[in-house]
C-alpha cells in the first residue's frame, strides 16, 4: 500500500480478506491499517497496538478484531523527532524518540493518548522497561538509566558505554543484552548507578535485534539469525542466512518470527536452537521493521505499509497418517474416517484433495471448501475393490494454496476372490459317467447370514485332464449339474468364488 499523502492524524484503514499472496507460506494476513509515517516499531497490549511510526509519532490501534484494525487516536507532540521503539507497561507507554529521547505517554483511555514526560538526552533508537526503571540504547554508543516513578519527570541515574551502538534492548534477569552494531553485549545491571558491560560476542554482522528465552539469545543482525546460549557467558550455537537485515525478533513457543525489510515476516523453528529452520513467510507490502506476537497473532510494523497483522497456520494434523485396509472381496467396500484439525485461529482453506486409483475413493460432504478455526472435519476414506490385487495409492490434500501446504496420506488395500462357507457339498458318480455336485444356500463370511440374491456362485471342476469350465449359478435350496468326464478318471468339485 502507497504512503498516504495526508495530514499527520489521518489515519486509512484496509480490511483485507483472509487470504495468502503468492509469496507466502503458511502465513496469511487477515488484516492491516495505514499509517502517516514509516512504522518502525511495535507493542502489544490486549485490543490495543502501538506503532512506533517514526516521523509520524505514537499510533494507538484497536485490534479487538485483528480483521479490521483502526486507529483510536495519537501523540505527536510539537517536540517529538523520529519514534523508533516502543515498550509497554501498565498504563504507560515508553518511547524511543532519537534525538527526542524518552516519550513517556499515558495510554489509560486508548481514544485519547498524550505525553505525560519526557526525558531528552542522545539519539534514542531502543527502550527496555523494568520496575520504574528505563533503559534507553542510543545510536551514538550509549545505554541510559532512568528512574521513572514519576512519569512527569524522569531522570537520568546512571550511564554505561557500549560499544558499536544500541541498536536493540532485551532484560533477562540481572542482565541486559543489547544488539550492537558490532556483535552482543551482555550488561551487568545489578551495579548502580552505572550498569557494566561484562560480556561482548562479535556477530558476524551488525547486530539490529536481541530477544532472550529460557537460557538463549536470538540476535537479529544484516546476515541472518544467531542463537546464543546464555547459561554462562554469550556463546553463539546456531545460525541461519537470510536474504536481508533481520531488524526484529519475537519468540513465541518454539518459533521465532523475524522482520526482514523487503524479504517481509519470516517464521523460524528454533526447537533445535543449535539449528534453527524456516517453516514460513510472507513477504510483505512495505519494509517489515518490527514484530510482535500475541495470542496466536503476529504484529508487523512495515515501513510506509504501516502495520500488517498476519497469523502463521500450523499444518493440519491429521488422525491417523496412513490407512491400510486389509484384505477384502471383490464387490465390497469398507470405509475409515481421516480426520483433519485446524489448530490455528481461522479457517484453513482446502484447494484440492485428490486419488490417482480408483479403488479408492474420499467424499468431501460438508467441507464447504475450508476446514474452520479450532475444528475437525471428518472425511471418509473407502476402498471399493473390483478386481483382484494389490492397491496402493497417496490421498493428497493441497491446503492454503497450491504447494503451501501439501498433506499425503498413504492408502493400501488387497483384493481377492473370497470363499463363503459351503454347508453341506456332495460330490459323487453320476450317470453316464458324469458328476452330480449338490449344495445347500451359502451364508456371508461375516455376518453369518444368508447372501441375498443377487449373489451367485462360480464354481467348476479338476480332473486329471485338466480344470472344467466355471458355471455360474443363482443359489436354490438344491441344485445339480452334471461334468461329463473319462468313466476311469479321478475328479473333485471345487468353489472357486462367490460375490455379489
Amino acid at each position: 500500500m502507497p504512503r498516504m499523502l495526508a495530514f499527520i492524524a489521518a489515519v486509512i484503514v484496509s480490511q483485507v480478506s483472509t487470504a495468502l499472496c503468492e509469496d507466502s507460506l503458511r502465513v496469511r494476513r487477515i488484516g492491516s491499517v495505514d499509517t502517516p509515517g514509516r512504522a518502525r516499531g511495535v507493542a502489544i497490549r490486549d485490543t490495543l497496538a502501538l506503532v512506533a511510526d517514526f516521523e509520524g509519532g505514537l499510533r494507538a490501534i484497536n485490534v479487538s478484531n485483528p480483521t479490521s484494525p483502526f486507529e483510536t487516536s495519537y501523540c505527536f507532540s510539537y517536540n517529538m523527532t523520529y519514534c523508533y521503539a516502543v515498550e509497554l507497561s501498565g498504563t504507560y507507554a515508553y518511547v524511543a524518540d532519537y534525538e527526542g529521547g524518552l516519550r513517556i505517554v499515558n495510554i489509560a483511555n486508548p481514544n485519547s493518548i498524550y505525553q505525560e514526560g519526557h526525558y531528552v538526552w542522545g539519539q534514542a533508537t531502543s527502550v527496555a522497561y523494568s520496575d520504574q526503571t528505563v533503559y534507553i540504547g542510543h545510536a551514538g554508543g550509549y545505554l541510559n538509566r532512568i528512574n521513572a516513578a514519576n512519569p512527569t519527570a524522569p531522570y537520568q541515574v546512571g550511564l554505561c558505554e557500549i560499544p558499536g551502538g544500541a541498536h536493540d534492548i532485551k532484560l533477562s534477569g540481572q542482565y541486559a543484552y543489547v544488539a550492537t552494531g558490532i556483535g552482543l553485549c551482555r550488561v551487568n545491571l545489578a551495579p548502580f548507578p552505572d550498569p557494566v558491560v561484562d560480556e561482548f560476542v562479535p556477530t558476524s554482522s551488525t547486530a539490529w535485534a536481541v530477544e532472550t528465552y529460557d537460557h538463549f539469545a536470538v540476535v537479529g543482525t544484516s546476515a541472518g539469525l544467531e542463537i546464543f546460549d546464555i547459561s554462562g557467558p554469550p556463546l553463539s550455537i546456531g545460525s541461519l542466512a537470510t536474504s536481508n537485515d533481520v531488524r526484529d525478533v519475537c519468540v513465541a513457543d518454539d518459533r521465532v518470527y523475524l522482520a526482514c525489510l523487503s524479504a517481509g515476516l519470516r517464521v523460524v523453528n528454533i526447537s533445535n536452537p543449535a539449528a534453527p529452520r524456516e517453516i514460513g513467510f510472507y513477504v510483505t507490502p512495505g519494509e517489515a521493521d518490527g514484530v510482535v506476537t500475541a495470542n496466536g497473532v503476529v504484529y508487523v510494523a512495515d515501513g510506509y505499509a504501516g502495520m500488517g497483522i498476519y497469523e502463521y497456520l500450523d499444518d493440519l494434523i491429521l488422525s491417523p497418517d496412513s490407512f491400510a485396509f486389509g484384505l477384502l472381496d471383490i464387490g465390497t467396500d469398507s470405509t475409515q474416517l481421516l480426520l483433519l484439525f485446524n489448530p490455528s485461529g481461522s479457517a484453513i482453506p482446502i484447494s484440492s484433495i485428490s486419488l490417482a486409483t480408483p479403488a479408492f475413493s474420499f467424499d468431501t460432504t460438508g467441507l464447504n471448501g475450508q476446514i474452520a478455526a479450532h475444528t475437525t472435519f471428518q472425511l471418509p476414506v473407502t476402498f471399493a475393490p473390483t478386481t483382484t490385487g494389490s492397491f496402493a495409492d497417496t490421498l493428497t490434500i493441497i491446503a492454503q494454496q497450491p504447494g503451501d501446504s501439501v498433506i499425503r496420506v498413504p492408502l493400501s488395500g488387497q483384493a481377492e476372490i473370497l470363499l463363503p462357507p459351503v454347508d453341506s457339498l456332495v460330490v459323487q458318480r453320476g450317470p453316464q459317467n458324469g458328476t452330480l455336485l449338490y449344495w445347500a444356500p451359502v451364508t456371508h463370511t461375516i455376518t453369518g447370514q444368508p447372501f441375498a440374491p443377487p449373489y451367485y456362485i462360480i464354481y467348476g471342476g479338476t480332473s486329471a485332464d485338466g480344470p472344467f469350465t466355471p458355471f455360474g449359478v443363482s443359489p436354490t435350496t438344491s441344485y445339480h449339474h452334471p461334468f461329463i468326464v473319462g468313466a476311469q478318471q479321478k475328479y473333485f468339485y471345487q468353489v472357486t468364488a462367490a460375490s455379489e
